[in-house]
Order: C-alpha cells, then sequence, then structure tokens
C-alpha cells in the first residue's frame, strides 16, 4: 500500500497489488482509531490499483490510511498539511 503524495495536501493517490479481484473497504483514520473518513467501497483488480482519495476536509497531522481485502487490513501511515 502505498500513499502519495507525502506530505498529503487536497488529495492523494493511492496504489495498492492485489493478489486477486475482490471488493475492499477504504478508511483514514486518525492516530487513535477514530475514523475521519470511511466505508468507501473500491473494486480491485488483479494486479496494481490507484485511485484518488479527497483529503482537503481532514485535519492536519498523521493519518492513516486504512484497505480492508479479503480478510486482510493494510494500513499506511502518512502525514497531512
Amino acid at each position: 500500500l502505498n500513499v502519495y503524495p507525502v506530505p498529503a495536501d487536497r488529495e492523494v493517490e493511492v496504489a495498492l497489488n492485489a493478489r486477486q479481484d475482490g471488493g475492499a473497504v477504504v478508511k483514514i483514520l486518525d492516530t487513535v482509531g477514530a475514523t475521519l473518513k470511511g466505508d468507501v467501497s473500491i473494486s480491485l483488480v488483479k494486479g496494481r490499483n490507484t485511485w484518488i482519495v479527497d483529503t482537503s476536509g481532514l485535519p492536519s497531522g498523521v493519518l492513516i490510511m486504512e484497505v480492508s481485502f479479503n480478510g486482510s487490513v493494510i494500513r499506511k501511515l502518512f502525514p497531512k498539511l
């Protein structure tokens, strides 16, 4: 899971290599685990997937991108201006 640009400003591009096709749920959390933006459903295909996430309404600081896919949860920290 990659998130860029870092630090984020108005939006980030998220990239994920999926081992198989399937549905995923994307959330952005703060460092205590509260959901700031959540439960966005996306479809992934086997291989590299990229999508844009609007971060303009989120607070500054360190945030967590969380992707739940096929029973696994992947998290990535990223700074937000």
